[in-house]
């Protein structure tokens, strides 16, 4: 169909896809602060799921602490826990990004109801506008976050997401645009609980 070339269209769940998910969660990192700085040509996905806005703060100071200084944006589903933590986050990091850092907020990860195709949808936007060597959050509730974590790491049951919570995705050249990945994003570090592990 474009001008005679043969196309290929690559299903993310592959028996490989898979399995290199599944060895990419034995390598996760137990503590954000075995993290590596974001690649040069990656695009970091950190995902944050507040339980009340106490904990929310709690969790958004140890997200910035490890990887504030990779943040350039902030999506937040407008429900109060999600955008308490998202503002806490912003007003941590603006002094460390010229011009500031404002949270954008999104209706397709806000609670039980968030379907796949939404929560994939926010994932993608996010994705895209988040340049190489840099990183972008998403912080919202379980639902959301837990179908772009299944859709990652290709596994319902891997897709953890505590209260309180930290995730990093990392989506290198391979993995991204989603239509046209032949591997995951590496999975840098999954449910990860700053309070627990205190």
């Amino acid at each position: 169909p474009y001008g005679g070339i043969p196309t290929v269209r690559r299903d993310p769940y592959t028996r490989d896809m898979l399995i290199s998910a599944a060895l990419a969660q034995l390598a996760l990192h137990a503590d954000p602060s075995g993290v590596p700085a974001v690649h040069h040509s990656a695009r970091r996905l950190i995902l944050l799921r507040p339980a009340a806005t106490v904990a929310a703060t709690e969790t958004a100071d140890a997200l910035a602490e490890h990887f504030g200084a990779d943040v350039r944006f902030v999506l937040a589903s407008p429900t109060p826990a999600s955008l308490g933590g998202a503002e806490h986050l912003a007003a941590r990091l603006s002094p460390t990004v010229i011009g500031g850092l404002g949270v954008e907020t999104s209706q397709g990860l806000t609670g039980e109801a968030a379907a796949r195709e939404e929560a994939l949808a926010v994932r993608d936007f996010v994705i895209r506008g988040t340049r190489d060597g840099s990183a972008s959050v998403i912080v919202s509730d379980e639902r959301g976050l837990h179908e772009i974590l299944a859709e990652a790491l290709g596994s319902e049951e891997a897709a953890c997401v505590p209260d309180s919570s930290v995730s990093v995705l990392d989506f290198g050249p391979g993995s991204w645009p989603a239509v046209v990945a032949d591997e995951p994003p590496t999975a840098q570090i999954i449910g990860f609980t700053p309070s627990r592990s205190s």
